[in-house]
C-alpha cells in the first residue's frame, strides 16, 4: 500500500472515530431513539461542509435522526439523502442558525477555522469565530429551546454563556 493510501486511510478512520464520540456524546443527550411511527429526533449540524461532519451526518442517518446540515456554501455538502436537509447559514448570522435548529433536539457544532494543522497560534479571527459563533449558536439554542449540544467547547461555552 502506498504511504498516501495509508496516510488517506488513516485520515479517514480518525474521523470516523471523532464523528462517533461527537454523536454519542449527542445522543447520550438524548433519553431514546423513535420508535415506530414516531418522527425521528432532529439533529442539526452547525459547519456541514467540514470532513469530520461528513461522518458524523453519515452515523446520525444511519441512527435513524433526521439531520439538518449548516454550511456557508451548502452545494459543498455532497451527501443526498431524503433525511438530510441543507441549509445556508453562518455562525455570524443568528437568523440563520435559529431557522435551522427550529424543530430540532441535538446541536452538533463542527465551526472551525481553515488552518495549517501545524500553525497552532490562535488569530483574531479564529478567536471571533469561537466567541461570538459560540455565542450565537448558543442564543439560538436559548431562543428554539434546544437543549442538546456537542462539540469539543461545549465546557467552556455552557459556563461563559451567562454572561453574553
Amino acid at each position: 500500500m502506498h504511504r498516501n493510501d495509508r496516510q488517506r486511510n488513516r485520515r479517514t478512520g480518525i474521523l470516523a472515530a471523532l464523528a462517533g464520540v461527537v454523536l454519542c456524546a449527542g445522543m447520550a443527550l438524548l433519553p431514546r431513539l423513535a420508535g415506530a411511527g414516531e418522527q425521528a429526533p432532529g439533529l442539526v449540524v452547525i459547519g456541514a461542509t467540514a470532513k469530520s461532519s461528513t461522518e458524523i451526518i453519515r452515523q446520525a442517518l444511519a441512527a435513524g435522526y433526521t439531520v439538518t446540515g449548516v454550511a456557508r456554501r451548502p452545494e459543498d455538502v455532497a451527501l443526498g439523502d431524503p433525511h438530510l436537509k441543507v441549509l445556508k447559514g453562518d455562525v455570524y448570522d443568528l437568523a440563520s442558525l435559529e431557522a435551522a435548529m427550529t424543530g430540532t433536539e441535538i446541536v452538533v457544532s463542527m465551526v472551525g477555522p481553515r488552518v495549517d494543522p501545524t500553525d497552532t497560534a490562535e488569530t483574531p479571527a479564529t478567536f471571533d469565530l469561537f466567541t461570538a459563533g459560540t455565542a450565537n449558536i448558543i442564543t439560538a439554542m436559548k431562543k428554539t429551546r434546544v437543549t442538546s449540544a456537542s462539540w469539543w467547547r461545549v465546557p467552556w461555552a455552557l459556563r461563559t454563556s451567562s454572561r453574553w
